[in-house]
Order: structure tokens, then sequence, then C-alpha cells
């Protein structure tokens, strides 16, 4: 994040939702910063998410950082802490810790990059207790199996799961489900694991189908057209073909046909 992408969010203050929150300072228990973590990352949007730390969420105004607070984390610092997080998958959210001054005071900016594995959730529960106290708890702990989720400026209670719309949302997220077709295709065809070539009599079209879901489909097919571009030499002497011919490549999905 950029110093002017913050004063513009810093203007909204206090207002907040799915993408960012304020906070006057760092949390005093890892558990309950794991968990509004965890909340920022099952959220529907595709765009990265902020916890601004520093601003007041009553008025929206600039209290900055103390520099001697001993919950203030690093970006090396945070990522080794959910690391060793027991996420029941084999990930853990990206993160980065960054600073900006903002009218003379320092502002923490802890980003929460958007990712497609989602949902998140724990495979053991984990306590939220005091920081500097670890027999003081802060509260119920963060249950495993439970999906939180952000919703506005609201986390889901930490005894619950979200919303089936909102789990209906997370799922269509991970699959790309909720994006255009183009983009989806650009999304599946890097899965090129799952492309499987399938053999034509007339030698002409070639074909490859999308196993996980066969509507998608690309046709590389001889285009006459194309026989008076420009052919290129060999690369390698091992080349046993010495030059490069033309084909067209047509991304299919049911009636659409996009040419690239």
């Amino acid at each position: 994040m950029n110093y002017e992408e913050l004063t513009n969010i810093i203007k909204l203050a206090p207002e907040e939702n799915e993408q960012w929150d304020f906070k006057e300072k760092w949390h005093e228990s890892n558990g309950e910063l794991l968990r509004d973590i965890i909340n920022f990352t099952n959220t529907p949007s595709h765009n990265d998410a902020y916890i601004i730390f520093g601003i007041s969420d009553q008025d929206g105004s600039v209290i900055g950082i103390d520099e001697n607070d001993p919950n203030r984390k690093n970006k090396q610092q945070l990522q080794d802490y959910l690391r060793n997080i027991p996420f029941a998958q084999n990930y853990y959210p990206k993160t980065n810790v960054e600073t900006l001054e903002v009218d003379e005071k320092e502002i923490d900016i802890l980003t929460i990059y958007n990712t497609d594995d989602v949902p998140l959730f724990l495979a053991q529960d984990v306590a939220r207790v005091d920081n500097n106290n670890k027999q003081k708890k802060k509260g119920k702990p963060l249950g495993r199996g439970l999906i939180y989720s952000r919703i506005g400026d609201s986390n889901t209670p930490v005894d619950q799961s979200t919303t089936d719309e909102q789990m209906k949302r997370l799922w269509q997220k991970r699959f790309r489900l909720d994006v255009s077709i183009y983009d989806r295709f650009k999304y599946i065809l890097k899965d090129y694991n799952n492309w499987t070539y399938v053999p034509r009599l007339d030698n002409v079209t070639t074909y490859y189908i999308y196993t996980k879901d066969p509507d998608f489909v690309i046709e590389e097919a001889f285009d006459e057209t194309l026989e008076n571009r420009d052919a290129f030499v060999a690369y390698s002497l091992s080349q046993f073909k010495l030059r490069v011919g033309w084909n067209v490549v047509r991304l299919k999905r049911d009636l659409l046909v996009r040419n690239i």
C-alpha cells in the first residue's frame, strides 16, 4: 500500500467493511489477531484486505502507533506465527506489515493477501489469551472446523460458522465460479495437468478438454489465412522441423468462441 491509498482509506474512517478495519493499537491477544486474519482471508472479494493500526475506530482520528508496544509485529514475526497455526489445509494466509507516516505519526498496515484457497479453517482449537499473561483468557477459543468470514464490518462470532449464503460464495470463489468466463479460462489454463488431448479422425483439428469441467474446450486448427505469415528458422541444430507453422487456437465453452 502506498501513501495515497492509505490516506484515501483513512478519509473514510471510522467506516469499515470486508476490505479494511481500523485499530487504535495492536491486538493484546495473538488469538484475536488470528481471528481477524482468518475472517479477512475468508471473503468473497478478490481484493487484498487491510488492518490499519494507529487509527481510532470511534472517530477515525490519526492516533499513531506506540513504538514500544510489546504486541507490535513485523512481517517476519507475523508469518512465523501463522506458519505454526494448525490450519486444516496445507496453507496459511500470506501477509505483509509495513509502516507509513501520516500527520507525523507512524501507522502500521497489515495486508492480508487475496487468495482463492478458501474457506480456510483450523484443524485444532486455538486459545485466545493475553499475550503478556498466558493464564488470562480473552474469550472462547477459536473452534476447529468453524468457518469464520468477514461480512460487511463484522466478523463471524467465535463459536459459530458463517452463513450458508456466505459459505456458498466462498466455494464459488475457490473454483472461480463467480468471475466471467474469460477470467475463468485464464485461471483453468494454468491447471495444465487437468487438460486432456482428444484424438480426431480428420487429423486437421486438435481438441483438448478440461477434465474438471468438460464444457471448457481448446480447439487448435490450421487456418489458411495464416499461410503467408512469416516463418522462423530453427533455433536448435537438433530440431527436426526447421520451420514454425501457424495455427489458430480457439477457447470454447458451449457456444462461446474466443480467438487468441
